[in-house]
């Protein structure tokens, strides 16, 4: 096995283990040194108001995303967690 292999297994065996990613249909499509790629598909369920994908939506992403890109770069036995992080979103209509 690789070790792009070995990264990508590494990150799907955690990811599974998240019921908000299943429960948002969320795939795990890329995985590499210091990255990581999850994508969504749009549906009704996970619209805001005006039918665009709802913030909290991009938020969970984005927070796996980046755990998952930093756990590429961790030590085997170690883990990471998030302790903060910020989106910020301007919208005129």
């Amino acid at each position: 096995m690789g070790e792009q292999d070995s990264l990508f297994e590494r990150v799907r065996n955690s990811f599974t283990k998240q019921g908000i990613m299943g429960l948002l249909g969320a795939k795990v499509t890329e995985v590499g040194e210091g990255r990581c790629q999850i994508e969504v598909r749009y549906s009704d369920e996970l619209t805001q108001q005006q039918r665009y994908f709802h913030g909290a939506v991009a938020g969970a992403i984005a927070d796996s995303a980046g755990g998952y890109a930093a756990l590429t770069l961790a030590p085997e036995d170690r883990e990471v967690v998030t302790v903060e992080y910020k989106i910020i979103h301007s919208h005129y209509s």
